[in-house]
């Protein structure tokens, strides 16, 4: 939330320009704001047929003034006149030529890739000494077509600065200037203790810390937590081509215990949780294997979900009927393969359990949360089957953490992999009484320092 006391950031493009932007940004589209322009001539013209209104102009073709009076559009002689005189009221009108050719040409150029193409060869085959005007410029023209605008120039801006010898952040702030908010160098000393590649979700933290840091420096921290979560997940998508979700993000940017549903990716529904697990740590077990070469095991996992979700029809799984599923599970079996159907059960009972586990916290409910969280664990490794990397027999080292895990709760606590999974990091709820027995016992079988007790903050 912008403080109110707060001094307006001078690097902030604002005046009048930036509330056309906003009214601009909330009109409807131009078909339905033509329908609703059309029913109020229609109207007004009753109305002023009503009154007797009349106008007078000067006809220079008969070289003399005209009066006509108001026709209603309301009765019969007026509808008859719409339909009558509609296509030739609307050849008639000489730039309604001009303006239909150049929205389908737009359209076709954006639809057929041609605008994506030409951003890119302009970019491409910029000279290095006008580097920031043309990516300037192609920022402000890609605003014609919005995906090849953030998908296209803010990588591509920044990939041609780091050819040319400049710094690739140079051409991210180039290609964002066009979102009114200019950017301006800044000093950063960034220390973690994160493990690396562990599956903690330190990219996103870094990406959240960077949202801030330039929120507070270059928008008078109007950025809210869910514009940062967002502008990380897309610098994760796009720029670093690992196709995450918005949870990492969101979670590091908001903070604390939440919930959160994406139903809505736009504005997801995010809500504070006040709940705790007295008498049990949290802590972090370091299965010793990076994750950081696995992104084609993670693309894997929402490429078979939505193997799915289109043979019925659906942009997410959540849209998709689990009855009308399991209906047709022998067809989505052949068509999306066995493996998509696993990942897609595991989907609709995690679901459910999410809302479970909330209730549970809630209502205090300790052993009924650490039941919920040991099912959804061993969901993940039966049928998410993000434990061990497609193929990989000899290495499975977060298998081997977690079978370890088990075998010393012995049924107290709970264990789940954390994060992406594949590798990295086994999340364990442990008895505060077994905490210290518990990592002596496994840094023994896997390695020194391997347990890491958490806090959530």
């Amino acid at each position: 939330m912008t403080n109110p006391t707060q001094k307006k950031n001078p690097q902030e493009i604002g005046g009048f320009l930036k509330g056309v932007e906003i009214i601009g940004n909330k009109l409807p589209h131009p078909a339905i704001l033509f329908f609703i322009l059309s029913l109020i001539v229609i109207v007004v013209s009753h109305i002023a047929a009503s009154q007797g209104m009349t106008v007078t102009y000067f006809d220079a073709r008969a070289k003399a003034e005209v009066t006509k009076k108001a026709v209603s559009l309301l009765n019969g002689d007026g509808l008859r006149y719409m339909f009558d005189s509609a296509t030739k009221n609307y050849t008639g009108f000489a730039p309604l030529g001009t303006v239909l050719v150049a929205m389908l040409g737009v359209g076709v150029a954006e639809w057929s890739g041609l605008f994506n193409t030409s951003l890119k060869k302009l970019l491409m085959n910029a000279n290095p000494r006008f580097l920031t005007p043309i990516v300037v410029f192609a920022g402000v023209m890609s605003n014609i077509a919005s995906d090849a605008g953030y998908v296209i120039v803010v990588p591509i801006g920044a990939m041609i600065f780091a050819m040319a010898g400049r710094h690739p952040l140079a051409g991210m702030a180039a290609a964002f200037a066009r979102r009114g908010i200019l950017w301006q160098g800044f000093d950063a000393w960034v220390e973690s203790d994160v493990l690396p590649g562990s599956g903690l979700s330190s990219s996103a933290a870094f990406e959240v810390l960077l949202g801030r840091i330039g929120s507070a420096l270059f928008a008078g921290s109007s950025l809210t937590p869910v514009e940062i979560a967002q502008m990380a997940q897309w610098a994760e998508n796009v720029y670093f081509g690992k196709p995450c979700g918005l949870m990492d993000q969101l979670a590091s940017s908001t903070g604390g215990l939440v919930f959160m549903d994406f139903r809505d990716p736009a504005a997801p529904e995010v809500r504070r949780l006040n709940a705790a697990l007295p008498g049990y740590a949290l802590c972090i077990v370091d299965s010793g294997a990076d994750h950081a070469d696995l992104t084609a095991q993670y693309a894997a996992i929402p490429q078979d979900l939505k193997a799915v979700c289109r043979l019925f029809d659906a942009e997410v799984l959540r849209q998709v009927d689990e009855d009308a599923f399991y209906r047709r599970l022998p067809e989505v079996r052949r068509l999306a393969g066995d493996r998509a159907v696993l990942r897609a059960i595991h989907v609709f009972d995690e679901n459910r359990r999410v809302l479970a586990q909330v209730r549970a916290l809630e209502s205090g409910d300790v052993p009924g949360f650490l039941s919920l969280i040991n099912a959804s664990g061993a969901s993940s490794w039966e049928y998410l089957q993000n434990i061990a990397p497609a193929g990989a027999a000899e290495h499975q080292a977060l298998a081997v953490t977690l079978a370890l895990c088990r075998r010393m709760l012995r049924g107290q606590g709970a264990v789940r992999v954390h994060g992406g999974g594949f590798a990295g990091t086994a999340l364990c709820i442990v008895p505060e009484e077994k905490l210290s027995a518990f990592c002596r016992e496994l840094e023994t079988h896997l390695a020194p320092g391997c347990c890491h007790r958490l806090q959530i903050r």
